[in-house]
């Protein structure tokens, strides 16, 4: 049978906390270390470490310097970190100790250990360790009576409440802990910052609170069995959409590039791959603009347009792009012309509310003009979407917010009503800090760029009048989120207890005068397996003398043994062996044989 031991030092949240925030003399938290020791007396450098789970920070192995037997200074290895990320659990499924696999009812023992590090380079140590306490493991079955529903790595099915592109995913780390109970994980954005608790719904309690990890990896609280691991999306789109054009709205088509494997999002039906043609027969796109490289994907379009920290002021919201028929002023970027008339508006239009008006507020755009001509057109460059040199683009776009972000147009008039004054200094001042870069409208399959004509070659050298492009991005969870998961149960049943009676066994049987477990030449014993919690062993010979009597209670588990013993604690004889198990409390007993040949005995009295 397949055995495996599930270490899990992540229940207690105060106690990680201290431990994970530790910060004294310049000694600072770095990671957990895990050994397996080979008994409940031996020192650490006995036993063989099972893994380092340590800070990704870049300090990796950790060296102090001793004095060798000639008092010369060398390098020794005290901590080998693998910037493997923070753990606080372990799935072990062999002894490390004797390579063997892990054996049911067999006693193991563990340690963890965390340190902390300090780079000060004249220290005689610079990893600090733990006290470290020994931990006893026996793998073994199911308690007679009991069923775990669930299993280690299990994924729970999560329900998720509220318009947040997050994630929660609830992993069984301990089927043994697991409760039956509803959880609930709820947002707290007091303060500006997000933070998340965990709810047990059955009991109405909150079982951890504060939590502020939506990064992924490891670090995340293991409550009542389950780790509970909670993401917050990345600084993303997830959509571009065509919803008007020069004949007015219309239900929303695709307005990127998505062929060829670019990676472009969508959430549109039908998985669409390239916008719709407009009344005119041409098709506008948005991209990035062209700067050699020749790439097209979805990964160089991001890393263009949310270049430093745009993305953190892109989200949580939605954008559009309107051409309309008054157009609006540009700032004219890397020129000493203050602004351009540009055909079109952009406007932050709220968080997830394109039919609400009344929280949008127009943005300033910037606009590098590739002709120097003064005009937002084609700009001569081709865009690598598809070959061929047809794919023309526009001069690139910039996107900033206005100082004043009131619902509105406040903060863009007060940048254009300080360049009509003249006042281009307080012009500059009203404009903020920049959201996207190097946008552009992409005329698909328009015309080569290359033709002695161009750009009178193209049907439309921009968008069209009435064309409204809208940028979507993603959304953090936030107080309207919630996540739910069912945990599994762990059932008691004494119709069961019964069944399980027939699984009680006596092992090493026969015993051959020692056996592997044994620890000393005095250390001689056999161990009854899957024992209810409360039963009496009584041990007769084949005569039907009554040997020796044990009585087993819930404290020691499932397992109990016999030394071998009578009960003047004398060593019983070779032979065979009747043991009785008597367990009232189910109402029923088991009968096992035992046979049993001992190794020569040298009593000491008779």
């Amino acid at each position: 049978m397949y055995k495996r031991q599930v270490l899990n030092w992540g229940n207690d949240a105060i106690s990680i906390d201290k431990i994970e925030n530790f910060a004294d003399k310049d000694y600072t938290f770095e990671g957990y270390e895990v050994y397996q020791i080979p008994s409940p007396s031996s020192s650490l450098s006995e036993g063989v470490l099972l893994g380092t789970f340590d800070v990704v920070n870049g300090v990796t192995a950790i060296y102090d310097t001793v004095l060798d037997v000639n008092g010369t200074s060398i390098p020794q290895l005290s901590a080998d970190g693998k910037d493997a990320g923070v753990q606080r659990y372990l799935n072990i499924e062999n002894d490390k100790i004797n390579g063997t696999d892990l054996r049911n009812g067999q006693e193991y023992y563990f340690a963890v250990v965390s340190y902390a590090y300090n780079p000060a380079p004249l220290l005689p140590f610079h990893a600090l360790r733990s006290a470290f306490v020994i931990q006893t493991a026996i793998p073994q079955t199911a308690p007679p009576g009991t069923v775990y529903n669930g299993t280690v790595g299990d994924t729970l099915a999560v329900v998720h409440t509220g318009g947040s592109d997050g994630d929660a995913i609830a992993i069984v780390v301990d089927p043994t802990a697991l409760t039956g109970h509803t959880y609930e994980v709820k947002f707290d954005t007091t303060g500006g910052n997000t933070t998340w608790s965990i709810l047990d719904k059955t009991l109405n309690t909150t079982v951890v609170s504060g939590l502020t990890n939506q990064a992924g990896g490891e670090t995340y609280p293991i409550v009542d069995g389950i780790m509970v691991k909670v993401t917050g999306p990345q600084p993303d789109f997830k959509d571009f959409q065509e919803v008007s054009n020069a004949n007015g709205p219309h239900d929303p088509s695709y307005a990127a590039f998505r062929f060829n494997g670019s990676g472009f999002p969508t959430t549109l039906a039908g998985d669409p791959d390239r916008p719709d043609a407009n009344p005119s027969g041409t098709r506008w796109g948005i991209h990035t603009g062209a700067n050699g490289s020749g790439s097209f994907d979805y990964t160089f379009f991001k890393s263009r347009l949310l270049r430093g920290s745009n993305g953190t002021r892109l989200i949580p919201y939605d954008y559009e792009l309107r051409f309309t028929a008054a157009g609006g002023k540009a700032y004219l970027a890397f020129t000493n012309e203050a602004n351009v008339d540009v055909p079109f508006e952009i406007w932050n239009i709220g968080i997830a509310t394109p039919n609400d008006p009344s929280d949008d507020y127009r943005m300033i755009p910037w606009v590098l003009d590739n002709l120097e001509n003064n005009v937002f057109d084609l700009s001569g460059s081709d865009c690598p979407i598809s070959g061929g040199d047809n794919d023309a683009e526009t001069d690139w776009i910039y996107w900033y917010q206005p100082v004043n972000k009131s619902a509105g147009t406040a903060g863009y008039d007060s940048y254009v009503n300080n360049l009509a004054s003249g006042d281009t200094t307080a012009a500059l001042d009203a404009i903020g800090d920049e959201v996207m870069a190097r946008m552009v409208l992409v005329n698909f399959n328009g015309g080569s760029v290359s033709d002695p004509n161009f750009p009178n070659n193209f049907t439309e050298q921009i968008p069209p009048t009435g064309s409204v492009y809208r940028l979507i991005s993603t959304k953090p969870n936030d107080v309207n989120d919630s996540f739910t998961f069912n945990a599994p149960t762990v059932e008691q049943s004494m119709a069961k207890a019964k069944t399980d009676v027939e699984k009680i066994n006596v092992f090493p049987n026969p015993y051959y005068g020692y056996h592997y477990r044994e620890t000393s030449p005095t250390n001689h014993y056999v161990t009854f397996s899957h024992l209810p919690d409360n039963a009496t062993i009584r041990v007769f010979d084949i005569s039907g003398v009554l040997v020796k009597t044990i009585t087993h209670e819930s404290t020691k588990g499932q397992f109990d043994s016999w030394d071998l013993q009578n009960d003047n604690n004398y060593p019983v004889a070779s032979g065979i062996y009747i043991v009785h198990v008597d367990m009232p409390e189910l109402g029923t007993t088991k009968i096992l044989k035992l046979a049993v040949i001992q190794e020569q005995q040298m009593l000491k009295v008779y």
